[in-house]
Order: C-alpha cells, then structure tokens, then sequence
C-alpha cells in the first residue's frame, strides 16, 4: 500500500517519534546570530507558530508565500508577527 507523503507529514512524524533529535544545526559563521541547534520539537513549535501568524492575516491553506533571506536558520525561522507581514507584501 502506498501513501503520498508531503514535507508536513514527515516533520509531523519526526516531531512524534524523535522529539529531542536534532533537526537543525544553524551555521555560527554567518551574517547575525546562530541559533545553534533546534530539535524537531523546537522547531514544529516555530512551525506553527508561522502558520497560525499567515492564518491571522487571512493566507489561505494552500497559498502561496515568498521568503527570501541569506541561509542561516534564524532567518528562516524569524518571529511570525514580523515575518508573516514581509512575507505577504513579498507576494502582492
């Protein structure tokens, strides 16, 4: 039997079956301040803290939204109220 699986469903089952694993390393040369580590519990939390911000401003499920940052964690995973806003001005 086969499933289609998509990055949620993954990040879902890696929050569940290893909570405290690390899931991301952060960069600590880099332009700003390195997050360090965040395990897969840490950053489902980000995760839907982001999408609870886009649901507020009304993006639909589905939606399209655009990120650009340099490649470091801690850019990519800005506070919602600040990122959830330059992310939908980026789309209009």
């Amino acid at each position: 039997m086969f499933f289609h699986l998509n990055v949620l469903d993954f990040l879902e089952r890696a929050e569940a079956v290893y909570p405290e694993r690390i899931a991301v390393v952060d960069e600590p040369d880099q332009p700003g301040p390195s997050w360090g580590s965040l395990t897969y519990v840490e950053m489902a939390r980000l995760d839907r803290a982001l999408a609870a911000s886009l649901d507020a401003l009304g993006v639909p499920v589905g939606g399209r939204v655009a990120i650009v940052s340099h490649n470091a964690a801690h850019r990519h995973r800005e506070d919602p109220e600040v990122q959830a806003p330059a992310t939908l001005l980026a789309g209009s």
